[in-house]
C-alpha cells in the first residue's frame, strides 16, 4: 500500500512548484496563457510630432524654504526625501490618463485638481480599481496611490519630490493596463481606439518634456503590467524603465531584465491567514492553479526562490511519473523548512493602500532603487553629445 498522500503545495499554504518556462504556481496567480505577439511594435515615426503641453510639473510639494527650514508647521511631520530609498518625481498628467479612467473627475468649485485627495481626512475615498481579472494588473494604481500619500508618515521606500532634478526617477502615471482592458476596441464611428489615442498623446507629451530630453527617457518609469498594454507606444518609450509582468510579448530591444522590473500579479484568490496545518494534516499532495508562461520572477535579485519553491525543467516534467516521484521524495523536514520560508515572503506579494512595510508596493520601489546607479550611468552617457537646450539647468 502506498503511503497516504500529503499536501505539498498550496498557494501561500505550502511550497510552490515551478515548472520552468511553462508553469509558475505562486500565490495563486491565475490567468490564461496567450501566444506571444512576435510582431515588432509600431515605430516612433508613426506618431505626430506636435503636442499641447498642459500639465504643470512645477507646482508639486514644497518641503523646505530657501534656508532649509520647514516651509510651514505641518511640514515637520512630512517624510524627508533625503532619507528615502528612492526619490520620485511624478508628472501631473491630466486625469484622462489615470483616475479619469476610473470615472473620477475633479470636484467643484474650480474643477482644476489633477489628483483625488488620498489623505486620511479626505471627504471621499479615492476611486476603486475595478475587480475581476482587471485586478491582476492593477500595479499602476497602487504605485500611484502610494506616491500621492508618500509625503506623510508612515514613510515608505519612495517619497515624491517637487523638482525633477532632485529625483532619482520620473514616474509616468498612466494606467496603461486599465486603458487596454477598457478601451482597446474601436468604437464606431471612431477610427481609432481610445487606448491608442491615449498612447499617442502620452508619447507626444513625454517627447516634449525637458525631463525626458535631459535623460533621453532613461530615468522614467512606466507601468505596463498587462502584456498587451502600451502596445503602440513601446518602440518610442523603450528607453524608460518598464514595470512588467513578463517579457513574453516584448522585443528584446524594447524590454529586458537588465533595464526593467518584473512585478507580481495582484492575487485574485483569497490569502491564507494564520494557516498552521502541518505536514501530516494535509490530504492533498499537489494541485494546479494557473498556467502563466513566466520569463522571469519578481524580486529575484532580493531573495532565493529555491528556498521556498521547486523548479522543474519542462523536459523532465513531461516524463511519466517524474513529478510524483520528486514531490513524494521531499521529506517532512524539507517541507517544513520551505513552508516556513514561504510564510516569511508572502507579504512581499500583497498590494494594499496604505502600503505596508515590505509589501509588493515597497518591494517594487526597492527594486527600482537598486537600478538607480545603472539608470544614472545610462542617462549620463546619453548626454555626451546631446545638443538640447540646457537653459535652466
Amino acid at each position: 500500500m502506498p503511503p497516504p498522500a500529503r499536501t505539498l503545495l498550496l498557494p501561500l499554504a505550502a511550497a510552490t512548484l515551478l515548472v520552468a518556462s511553462t508553469i509558475f504556481l505562486f500565490a495563486a496567480a491565475g490567468t490564461r496563457w496567450r501566444p506571444a505577439d512576435t510582431s515588432f511594435p509600431v515605430p516612433a515615426a508613426a506618431f505626430p510630432s506636435s503636442i499641447p503641453v498642459t500639465a504643470d510639473s512645477t507646482r508639486e510639494l514644497s518641503f523646505t524654504d530657501e534656508n532649509g527650514h520647514p516651509d510651514d508647521p505641518s511640514s515637520i511631520s512630512r517624510c524627508d526625501p533625503h532619507h528615502a530609498a528612492i526619490r520620485v518625481f511624478m508628472y501631473d498628467l491630466p486625469p484622462e490618463f489615470h483616475f479619469g479612467l476610473l470615472g473620477w473627475s475633479p470636484p467643484p468649485p474650480d474643477g482644476s485638481s489633477v489628483w483625488p485627495d488620498v489623505s486620511s481626512g479626505a471627504a471621499a475615498a479615492p476611486p476603486r480599481y475595478p475587480g475581476g481579472l482587471n485586478q491582476q494588473h492593477s500595479v499602476e494604481y497602487w504605485l500611484t496611490l502610494d506616491l500621492l500619500s508618500s509625503s506623510s508618515p508612515p514613510c515608505g521606500a519612495a517619497v515624491r519630490v517637487a523638482d525633477a532634478r532632485e529625483a532619482d526617477v520620473v514616474f509616468v502615471p498612466f494606467f496603461a493596463s486599465l486603458s487596454y482592458n477598457r478601451h482597446s476596441r474601436v468604437v464606431p464611428p471612431e477610427k481609432m481606439s481610445r487606448d491608442k489615442e491615449l498612447q499617442e498623446k502620452l508619447v507626444r507629451y513625454l517627447m516634449a518634456r525637458p525631463e525626458w530630453k535631459r535623460s533621453g527617457g532613461a530615468d522614467h518609469v512606466i507601468v505596463a503590467h498587462h502584456p498587451n498594454s502600451l502596445l503602440y507606444a513601446r518602440s518610442s518609450l523603450f528607453p524608460a524603465v518598464f514595470v512588467l509582468s513578463d517579457f513574453g510579448r516584448y522585443h528584446p530591444r524594447v524590454a529586458s531584465l537588465e533595464k526593467d522590473v518584473i512585478a507580481p500579479y495582484k492575487h485574485l484568490a483569497k490569502t491564507f491567514v494564520n494557516d498552521s496545518a502541518g505536514f501530516d494534516d494535509r490530504p492533498t499532495l499537489l494541485y494546479f492553479r494557473g498556467a502563466i508562461y513566466r520569463k522571469e520572477l519578481p524580486y529575484e535579485d532580493a531573495f532565493d526562490y529555491s528556498k521556498f519553491s521547486i523548479f522543474v525543467r519542462s523536459s523532465d516534467a513531461v516524463k511519466k511519473g517524474y513529478l510524483m516521484r520528486l514531490i513524494r521524495g521531499i521529506s517532512e523536514h524539507q517541507w517544513t523548512r520551505m513552508w516556513n520560508r514561504l510564510k516569511e515572503v508572502d507579504k512581499h506579494f500583497e498590494y494594499q493602500h496604505p502600503s505596508q512595510k515590505d509589501d509588493a508596493v515597497q518591494m517594487i520601489w526597492q527594486t527600482l532603487a537598486r537600478k538607480v546607479p545603472a539608470i544614472r550611468l545610462k542617462a549620463h552617457r546619453s548626454r555626451r553629445f546631446s545638443r538640447y537646450d540646457r537653459k535652466g539647468k
